[in-house]
């Protein structure tokens, strides 16, 4: 009798590559940033907390903001 091996036409099934978490690191270090939104604001300051589709900013202004994650087009840091 003949092995049977896998079958064939199936590919294995690979784990997804890590992706590397750049808000968590940029949250950890505290490192100042420069957030450029879609409405044209721009908010400078740093990430306090943040969630899956949040940003919390304190910015230089003692002043909080919640900005959405979507509405960030680029962020720079100065």
């Amino acid at each position: 009798m003949a092995e049977k091996g896998p079958a064939k036409g199936k590919e294995e099934e690979k784990a997804p590559k890590p992706k590397p978490d750049l808000i968590r690191d940029l949250w950890k270090e505290q490192a100042r940033l420069k957030l450029h939104l879609s409405d044209g604001t721009v908010i400078e300051g740093r990430i306090k907390q943040f969630d899956r589709y949040n940003l919390q900013v304190a910015a230089d202004d003692d002043k909080r903001y919640w900005v959405p994650k979507h509405a960030v087009v680029y962020a720079e840091m100065p």
